[in-house]
């Protein structure tokens, strides 16, 4: 079980938070969205093997939009950041079934560098698999939705420090569906040509 009542985003899986914040430190971007999160879940996890989980989780949380408290970059000058858009507000209760199978293992691989020095090279090698269906039309909640999501990542090293990562990532939504909730896609981590969302 967990309480939290926390400043949260859903643009993690685009941009993660060390990517983002060097971007906001040396290019004055921001490319994630933040809001208020508060209350609770509970979960039901059961993993049959070390990298496989099924998970089932209740989750009762409050929504509501933060104020924009950063408007100018700190570094190389003054560029006006993008705002915090609102988010909609409310309570909102659903059920969260999530599957998650990890094969991903770190090769270390001996070699020279050009001046002839031993190093060690660290490649991650294998895949990483998520569905994920979140029910959000039970008692109580002011939102109804569903969400149904599919998120498949692959390593594979191809030659000494040199890997080609995918990442196939889908999903579909049933209902109304909530404006902090939905997927977008821009920004470095995700599809660099959209410039943020």
């Amino acid at each position: 079980a967990e309480l939290h009542n926390i400043t949260s985003t859903d643009d993690a899986w685009r941009a993660d938070r060390l990517e983002n914040a060097l971007d906001a430190f040396f290019a004055r971007e921001d490319f994630r969205d933040y809001y208020k999160l508060a209350g609770w879940d509970a979960y039901l996890a059961f993993r049959p093997f070390r990298n496989t989980e099924l998970r089932f989780d209740w989750r009762s949380d409050h929504y509501q939009s933060l104020d924009q408290t950063v408007f100018y970059g700190r570094f190389g000058g003054n560029k006006v950041l993008p705002p915090n858009p609102p988010v909609a507000e409310g309570e909102m209760h659903s059920l969260a079934i999530a599957a998650q199978d990890e094969q991903v293992h770190t090769r270390e691989i001996k070699t020279t560098n050009i001046f002839g020095d031993s190093v060690s090279i660290e490649q991650l090698a294998g895949r990483s698999d998520l569905a994920q269906v979140e029910l959000g039309h039970m008692p109580g909640s002011e939102f109804g939705f569903n969400r149904y999501l599919l998120d498949m990542r692959m390593f594979r090293p191809i030659l000494h420090g040199l890997n080609i990562d995918t990442r196939l990532r889908f999903e579909a939504t049933t209902g109304d569906m909530i404006e902090q909730k939905m997927e977008f896609l821009g920004g470095p981590g995700s599809l660099p040509a959209f410039y943020r969302k």
